[in-house]
């Protein structure tokens, strides 16, 4: 059974499409069922969200403190991290080379992964560093939504992401830690290339 969960769900990271999802178009609803499904349908949203998933759960069970309330503290951050890049791209707008810096923050989960988490200087900085990934991701969408309320799809979003979190953090308990940072860098590097 535990095989079975483990394939379906890497078959439905596989067949999610690939992240040209920052632009403008007709996926991107500005509503609550809009920001709900938007973070799973890329690619790279999933990719950064179930990568910061598998990192809380091994950070966490790695960890010599209570596991559950690290790992909600890591969620909270996490969902804080994308939520409050949502409202400063809606306040501020793009910046340069946002899309760039998006892509470029698939790796750092997975860099965080093939890392002993005895390391903990080392993993705490790219920890940092995702957080800020996740900020963007969340900037890009405010940016997208210029214009439109994003209550709505702002809640949807954090529920999406919460969603994929927990996938991820589930994925971590079945697969082994080097195959993950494997798949997780492969597939930056396939959106590296297809963008």
């Amino acid at each position: 059974m535990k095989r079975f969960t483990s394939t379906a769900l890497l078959a439905a990271l596989a067949v999610s499409p690939v992240a040209s999802a920052h632009t403008a178009s007709d996926t991107l609803l500005p509503s609550l069922w809009g920001g709900m499904i938007h973070p799973l349908l890329g690619l790279d949203h999933l990719l950064i969200l179930v990568s910061m998933g598998m990192l809380a759960h091994f950070q966490a069970s790695s960890s010599n403190k209570k596991s559950t309330s690290l790992y909600l503290t890591k969620l909270s951050v996490v969902l804080f991290a994308m939520v409050a890049g949502l409202f400063l791209g809606h306040q501020f707008g793009v910046f340069a080379m946002m899309e760039t810096v998006i892509v470029m923050s698939l790796f750092v989960p997975a860099a965080a992964l093939f890392l002993r988490y005895e390391q903990t200087s080392i993993s705490l900085l790219l920890s940092v560093v995702a957080l800020a990934g996740v900020a963007v991701h969340g900037w890009a969408h405010g940016v997208e939504l210029a214009g439109a309320s994003i209550w709505g799809f702002g809640l949807g979003m954090l529920g999406g992401s919460a969603l994929a979190f927990v996938v991820g953090s589930y994925l971590a308990r079945l697969l082994p830690k080097t195959f993950v940072a494997l798949a997780v860098s492969g597939s930056g590097l396939l959106i590296l290339l297809a963008a």
